[in-house]
């Protein structure tokens, strides 16, 4: 006889026992082999396993099923769910146990969203292996996708063999599935079912069967069912029917904007014996993204294909196809990815003609175009050689010129037409357009503009396209000098686009403009003057941008002949009165030109100075600091105005008063390419505090702002910004002397106008105290994921008793501040802000430390080789540890030892901080050794926290011995937790239970909750695979103490779990 001992659970310190006599042991049943970690086992002869998944985003998962018998051949079919594309996301599915083996099914290749519903892969052996993965945006957990669902069996039946076929009745509007069996396999006696709402067909023999009807348009499953093993069944797939035919000889027009992921089909059929013709007047397709356009030679898209392709460069203009099938009929397919349609403007509509080509087109040629300079008209000649089957043609155009009518063979005259306008040909048969003629697209040989110069100035404007070339040329009709004057427009830099003009009739004559490197404002030009009375302009752009796409402006220019004289005049001294804060400036005529009369014009709104006689004359005043163009005006022609140029005065201080302790405060927000720069200077000698307010400047590698002592920049530098985007607030610049100058420039990228920056304020002031004296240090404490700052002050400074430290991380202020050391803080990992030390009595007082910034990645310790870490936590406190392993591997903490009172607990995170998914939570029991977690994310980080309560810590002595761990690289077991541990978190709980099972754990697992005295209080079942979470409802349990044990046949494991709501 023999005496076992059964333990049924360990609870804190009490030990149940059970004696059982006379325990015979029982026979014990055969078990199928042990599966690999990560194995099912699916049994031959029992239902298939139904398995479901809904993948989430940078996921990774793998499925192995073995048949029970290691020999039956296994198949998976979906019922359900969707997947990206293979760009992003992939599924791939294996004969065998293995990535190594042959592909049964792959998503590689599909670039649209695949359903998978209906895939079916049957393997050769006893194993099927699948394997997806997926990037780290859209996905099933997102809600993009449709979750998947499917079954595996054991394939111990033989499929029949079958083909379908759609039977279109056009007639009645409806269609039928024809099926052709042509083997039963196993099943003697197949019910052939559908989606259509038919009825079931039966099958008991080979042979052809019909399944219908469906009306036309629905969309259809036929499925053969073997009624012994479902896995036996074979579907055809979605099935509808093909459009039916547009029975006509047209010609018939038709138009189209296809739509992102689409299939369009048309099918076009002739009635009078002649082939059928397509023929595109305009559209396009998307040609870089997969959208195809086929045409096939026949009914249905079996038939031969005609063309295959997006056109020319994604234009579909001006190509046709003729049928030569006996059905006389086209079809037209188009397929879109997901990406890029006409209806999301990545390619124009269709316009398009199908009808019989019952005709014969006419013979023609274009001939020479001849043009008429002097009458500004040209002309084309065209030889008809053959009507066609039209007894008489037209020669049209599309400008609406009266076309020319042809009855006969023979040469004729097309025109005239206005030189510079493109005219497109085409000889037209009246009976059906499909039998015009396109000749093509005719312009005159280059002819000038002729200039009248007892005219107005001709105006002209242009909006220039991507890949343009135009040209113009302009003369005058009395041999004076001509002038081009732009009044608006701008152009790309040279570097892509050209914009050039000569004094000459070609680009032989001298060259009079050419535009430079990063872009021109042509409106800024002066008038450019050919002597030789003929201007030439050619222009040539890149395929990117233009006027067209609104990235340049619109050009506007005048031409005029030049049958004035200007003024002749030159600016003399500029004089600044600084005490009055104005200037003026004189100019000296030296000739009128041919006007009696000269505005002096400024464009500051001042009245003009008027000019009779050669001279000196001064214009002004103007307020000091604005800028000023001057312009001598000719009123009988513009083109002889005389531009002075921007005249500005020389610079003046902007004077702070010391008497009254007067803060001036001034802002600028600046531009593009801008230069600026301002001068302050005290009264009284004492020196200037600049202080900024708020307001942002761009890296010092395009952006700049300095601050001199002194009047100019030859001062000593007391300030400038550095290589990151500089944020000016609490910036405070004190002067040696009594002036302090601070000056400013920019690149043609961003800036405050632009929105990328912020506007500059800032005071200026006198500083007539003494500040105080004190040293700042940044102390990283990366423990509690932040830093402070010692402050150590030596000096109180001037007329104030104590002092105040406050900062800009969150406003704090620090009162009662002497002489002495204080630590300000803490502040939180990646947070940026200044500590300001200042007089109570005088605010303006201060001194202002460096901005302080400590990184997050300043406190993540990198640790692929083996580190250990001892912590002795307090009360009431968090502790932070943050590990990475610097390289590809994963990192993994091991808990060694250590004890955690009732209330303390610990928390990872799988990543570098708590925004990552937490993935363990509780005290394990008190007793943390065992417990080991490994990462999975691309950082290849863990965070663990340590929280304690106020109720008792290592450091007072109650939790001993104190917490250590180990981190290395590398995986624990198979990927979190070893097998022979699971996580439950919160532990404490006050009624919601997380439990979490090592990947190596599969199968059906028992969790039974005792409590105290032993008595199973909540038991429960779950299916663990692939570290699986489950959730579980305590929420009936009253507070206290309780056993979780979790428990397979050949597996157990328990833990102490406290109750407390």
């Amino acid at each position: 006889m023999n005496v076992r001992t059964l333990r049924l659970a360990a609870i804190g310190s009490t030990l149940l026992t059970l004696k059982a006599m006379a325990l015979v042991p029982l026979p014990v049943p055969l078990a199928p082999p042990a599966a690999p970690p990560g194995e099912n086992i699916i049994t031959c002869g029992a239902p298939p396993l139904d398995e479901t998944y809904c993948y989430g985003p940078s996921d990774s998962q793998s499925w192995l099923y073995t048949s029970s018998d290691g020999t039956t051949s296994l198949a998976l079919i979906f019922s359900a769910g969707q997947i990206e594309s293979d760009n992003w996301d992939h599924l791939t599915i294996y004969d065998g146990p293995d990535n190594s083996y042959p592909i049964l099914f792959t998503h590689a290749g599909v670039f649209s969203t695949q359903d998978l519903t209906g895939v079916l892969a049957i393997s050769t052996g006893p194993n099927i292996f699948m394997q997806m993965s997926s990037d780290a945006s859209v996905s099933c957990s997102t809600g993009s996708f449709t979750s998947w669902a499917w079954q595996v069996g054991c394939l111990d039946c033989v499929q029949p063999q079958a083909t379908f076929a759609v039977d279109l009745d056009c007639a009645l509007g409806i269609f039928n599935v024809v099926v052709d069996v042509t083997a039963m396999g196993s099943d003697p006696s197949i019910d052939i079912t559908n989606t259509g709402g038919a009825p079931v067909v039966t099958a008991t023999a080979t042979g052809s069967y019909t399944v219908g009807p469906f009306a036309q348009g629905t969309t259809v499953t036929v499925v053969l069912e073997n009624e012994l093993n479902s896995l036996c069944n074979v579907s055809s797939g979605p099935l509808t029917n093909y459009p039916c035919p547009i029975i006509s000889c047209g010609p018939d027009q038709y138009s189209y904007c296809y739509g992102n992921s689409e299939t369009f089909i048309q099918i076009f059929q002739g009635n009078n014996g002649f082939p059928v013709r397509l023929q595109f007047n305009s559209g396009g397709i998307y040609q870089f993204d997969g959208d195809l356009l086929t045409i096939y030679d026949g009914l249905n898209d079996q038939a031969p294909i005609i063309y295959q392709g997006t056109g020319t460069n994604g234009d579909l203009s001006g190509m046709f196809f003729t049928s030569s099938n006996p059905d006389f009929a086209l079809t037209l397919k188009l397929t879109s990815t997901q990406f890029t349609s006409c209806s999301d403007g990545s390619a124009l509509p269709w316009d398009y003609v199908v009808g019989c080509l019952d005709c014969v087109p006419p013979t023609a040629t274009a001939g020479q175009v001849t043009t008429d300079c002097d009458g500004q008209i040209f002309s084309i000649s065209v030889e008809i050689s053959d009507l066609g089957t039209d007894p008489q043609v037209e020669i049209a155009n599309d400008q609406g010129y009266p076309p020319t009518v042809v009855s006969a063979p023979g040469s004729y005259t097309a025109g005239p037409f206005p030189v510079g306008v493109p005219i497109t040909l085409t000889v037209v048969n009246d009976a059906n357009a499909l039998c015009n003629v396109d000749l093509g697209v005719f312009e005159n040989a280059f002819c000038p503009l002729i200039i009248p110069c007892a005219n107005p100035a001709l105006d002209q404007s242009y909006c220039y396209l991507n890949s343009d070339s135009h040209q113009w040329l302009y003369q005058d009709n009395e041999g004076l000098p001509l002038a081009l004057d732009f009044s608006a427009g701008t152009i790309e830099s040279v570097s892509f686009d050209h914009l050039d003009i000569y004094d000459g009739t070609d680009n032989t004559g001298n060259l009079l403009f050419t535009n430079t490197f990063g872009g021109t404002d042509l409106s800024t030009l002066p008038p450019l003057i050919a002597p030789s009375g003929s201007i030439y302009m050619v222009m040539s752009s890149d395929g990117s941008v233009s006027c067209a796409t609104g990235n340049q402006t619109m050009w506007q220019w005048t031409v005029d002949c030049l049958d004035c004289s200007p003024v002749t005049a030159t600016v003399g001294e500029i004089t600044t009165d600084c005490d009055a804060q104005i200037w003026s400036v004189s100019v000296d005529v030296t000739a009128m030109g041919n006007d009696p009369s000269v505005d002096l014009t400024n464009d500051v709104g001042l009245p003009p100075t008027v000019i009779t006689a050669p001279g000196t004359y001064t214009a002004g005043p103007f307020p000091v600091g604005t800028p000023v163009t001057l312009t001598l005006v000719n009123d009988s022609n513009s083109l002889c105005n005389v531009n002075l140029g921007v005249l500005e005065n020389a610079f003046c201080p902007i004077i702070i008063d010391c008497a009254d302790s007067v803060i001036y405060e001034d802002s600028y927000c600046y531009q593009l390419s801008d230069f600026h720069h301002w001068l302050y200077t005290s009264t009284s000698g004492a020196p200037l505090v600049i202080q900024f307010l708020q307001g942002t400047i761009e890296s010092a590698s395009w952006d700049h702002l300095s601050i001199y002592d002194g009047s100019d920049n030859t001062g000593t530098l007391l300030w400038t910004n550095g290589f990151l985007t500089t944020n000016l607030t609490d910036t405070t610049v004190v002067s040696i002397g009594d002036s302090i100058y601070m000056e400013m420039s920019s690149d043609p990228s961003i800036s405050c106008s632009s929105g990328s920056m912020t506007e500059w304020i800032w005071n200026v002031y006198c500083l007539d105290c003494t500040p105080p004296t004190a040293t700042f240090e940044m102390v990283p404490d990366c423990i509690h994921n932040g830093f402070s700052v010692d402050v150590n002050v030596t000096d109180l400074g001037q007329n104030t008793t104590d002092l105040l430290i406050r900062n800009t991380f969150n406003g704090d202020t620090l009162t009662g501040v002497h002489t002495g050391t204080y630590t300000v803080g803490p502040f939180p990992l990646g947070a940026t802000g200044n500590v300001v030390v200042q007089s109570v009595n005088t605010p303006l007082c201060k001194q202002v430390s460096p901005a302080y910034f400590l990184a997050p990645d300043s406190c993540v310790t990198l640790a692929c080789d083996a580190v250990g870490q001892e912590y002795c936590y307090s009360n009431a406190d968090t502790a932070w540890f943050v590990y990475a392993s610097g390289t590809s591997d994963p990192i993994t903490v091991t808990f060694e030892y250590g004890q955690l009172l009732v209330n303390d607990y610990i928390q990872v995170y799988n990543g570098l901080d708590t925004t990552a998914q937490i993935v363990y939570m509780g005290n394990q029991g008190g007793q943390i050794g065992g417990l080991s977690i490994s990462s999975s994310n691309p950082a290849n980080a863990l965070t663990v926290l340590v929280i304690s309560s106020q109720a008792g810590s290592c450091a007072t002595g109650q939790a001993t011995p104190a917490l250590y761990w180990s981190v290395s690289c590398g995986l624990v077991g198979e990927n979190e937790f070893t097998v022979d541990h699971f996580a439950m978190f919160p532990n404490p709980t006050t009624g919601e239970l997380y439990v979490r099972t090592a990947d190596g754990l599969t199968g059906l697992v028992s969790m039974d909750v005792l409590d105290m005295t032993g008595r199973l209080v909540m038991s429960e079942r779950f299916s663990a695979n692939a570290a699986r979470t489950e959730r579980f409802d305590l929420g009936v349990l009253a507070n206290g103490t309780y056993a979780v044990r979790l428990y397979t046949d050949d597996w157990s494991k328990t833990e102490q779990l406290q109750v407390a709501h």
